[in-house]
């Protein structure tokens, strides 16, 4: 994960991908 991003759009992504794994 790269911490360049906003703190909004990462955690849609950590969302997005823990759905994806569940």
């Amino acid at each position: 994960m790269k911490k360049g991003i906003h703190p909004e759009y990462n955690k849609v992504v950590f969302m997005d991908t823990t759905s994806g794994y569940k």
